[in-house]
Formats: structure tokens, C-alpha cells, sequence
């Protein structure tokens, strides 16, 4: 939060100077993972200074209003519908993960989650599949918990 607060205590230019530059770091990173060729330091500096001064233009332009439209990106799920997210990390040297899974309920509350470490592991798409499991596991063990209180809790 510390930075946060510093960063929105900048100056307009330098504050969306920075903004731009989080920005291109995560564009790079997703295009370097889904296999693109990496950008340099120059190139991304460039467009970062390139995308804050398109801002500032849009945002200087006489009779020019800015407006910010938001699309829904998630909706609510129907009730027996939970969802899973899974992550994964991988050091390559020294072939260890680590995996994390969150469990929401329907309505976009988390109810479960789980992280561990492995101590071997192949690649990345290793680890994933196994945070998958243990979310599929845990899950199910919640589920079978849940409803077998329900039948013994439920009256004759």
C-alpha cells in the first residue's frame, strides 16, 4: 500500500510515466511466456514514454471527454457452482515448484485454499496440474464432507 500511496503522490507525468511502464513489464512478461521474443530495456522504455503521452494528448485535447466504461467481467455463479484458480511456480535449476489454488463460492467468496512446495518437479505445467489436483481433491472432500452432514442432519 506504501507504494501505492507514494506512486499517486507523484506528479501527473512522472505518475503515468510509472503506470505505463507496470504496464509494458506485464504486456513483456505474457508475450515472453506465450513464447514472443523479449523487447529490450530501450524498446520498452520508448513505448512506455510513447503510451504516457498518448494519454496526455487524449487527456489535454480541447472538447475531448474522457470516459471510462467498465464490461463486466465476472458474474455471479449459480449456488452449487464454485470456482478454481490455480497457480504455479517453477525454478528451472534446480527443478522445484511451489502451487497455490483459491475456491470461491458463488458468490466470489473464497471457502478453501490450499499452497504447498515441490521439492521435484519437471516444468511448470507440472506444478499447475498439480495444484489442479489438490484443488479437485480438497474440493471433493469438502463436498462429499458437506453432503453427508446433510444427510445425517436432515430430518425424517
Amino acid at each position: 500500500m506504501q507504494v501505492s500511496a507514494d506512486v499517486l503522490s507523484l506528479p501527473k507525468k512522472k505518475k503515468l510515466l510509472i503506470v505505463g511502464l507496470l504496464w509494458l513489464r506485464w504486456d513483456v512478461r505474457n508475450k515472453a511466456n506465450g513464447g514472443d521474443s523479449r523487447r529490450t530495456t530501450g524498446k520498452v522504455t520508448y513505448e512506455a514514454r510513447m503510451v504516457t503521452q498518448q494519454l496526455q494528448d487524449a487527456a489535454n485535447a480541447k472538447g475531448v471527454q474522457m470516459t471510462r466504461t467498465y464490461a463486466p467481467r465476472w458474474t455471479l455463479l449459480p449456488p452449487y457452482i464454485w470456482k478454481i484458480n490455480v497457480n504455479a511456480a517453477f525454478w528451472a535449476n534446480v527443478m522445484q515448484g511451489a502451487w497455490g489454488f483459491v475456491i470461491c463460492d458463488h458468490q466470489g467468496i473464497a471457502v478453501l485454499a490450499g499452497a504447498g512446495r515441490l521439492d521435484v518437479v519437471r516444468d511448470v505445467l507440472c506444478a499447475e496440474s498439480y495444484a489442479c489436483i489438490e484443488a479437485f481433491q480438497v474440493s471433493a472432500d469438502q463436498v462429499c464432507s458437506a453432503s453427508l452432514w446433510r444427510l445425517i442432519l436432515r430430518p425424517y
